[in-house]
């Protein structure tokens, strides 16, 4: 005989499959509830597949979470969601501004300024089609180094031609370094903006770091 394998039923997903339950369930928690009151929580648990046998098995906190939602709403279906709360124009207008004032501010700190949730200041950002752009480190370059750029691509052009550079039999790596001097990590770097401001910030290579 097949027999279905176990499944972890998450509160919601148990309720939904036990629909007829917003019936049943208040008599059945109710005597659960005073049992939790003498011998724990522990014996809410054996409650159900007694009383629905053809379910399959839940976990000790998915009763847990049916019986305190029993004991502050009396029911056990489905519960509604709070609407997000609506920005009015002039709050979503606050937010573009202070952003196109100084776009490298974090959402989070647009959020902190002007009192209004993370969410919604993501939400007022998407809405305007504004997206967070990365910078763009580029070396800073000292006079001789583009004729030393040149020279170089020139070589190695001629190294090839030489057949004395095989570019097959070059292996890159990908590494990771770790500034000495305190530099700001750049993943929190971003500018807020429509288009694409290709920020740029040249970056003194020669500094103590480590690679690894």
């Amino acid at each position: 005989m097949f027999s279905p394998p176990h499944r972890d039923y998450t509160g919601r997903a148990f309720v939904d499959e036990i629909d007829p339950i917003s019936a049943a369930a208040p008599e059945l928690l109710e005597k659960c509830i005073e049992k939790r009151r003498v011998v724990g929580c522990t014996a809410l648990r054996p409650c159900f597949p007694k009383k629905y046998p053809k379910l399959p098995p839940t976990t000790q906190g998915t009763v847990s979470k049916l019986e305190k939602q029993f004991r502050e709403h009396g029911h056990v279906r489905q519960l509604k969601k709070n609407p997000p709360n609506k920005l009015s124009n002039d709050q979503k207008l606050d937010v573009i501004l202070m952003l196109e004032e100084n776009p490298h501010t974090w959402s989070r700190q647009t959020a902190s300024a002007l009192n209004i949730s993370h969410s919604s200041i993501l939400r007022v950002l998407t809405e305007n089609q504004m997206h967070p752009y990365k910078l763009v480190p580029t070396n800073e370059l000292a006079e001789d180094d583009f004729d030393r750029r040149i020279l170089f691509c020139e070589q190695m052009m001629q190294m090839i031609d030489d057949n004395t550079l095989q570019i097959e039999n070059v292996l890159f790596s990908d590494e990771s370094t770790f500034t000495l001097h305190g530099h700001v990590n750049r993943q929190h770097c971003r500018s807020w903006s429509r288009e694409n401001p290709h920020w740029m910030r040249e970056l003194h290579t020669q500094s103590p770091e480590k690679g690894i």
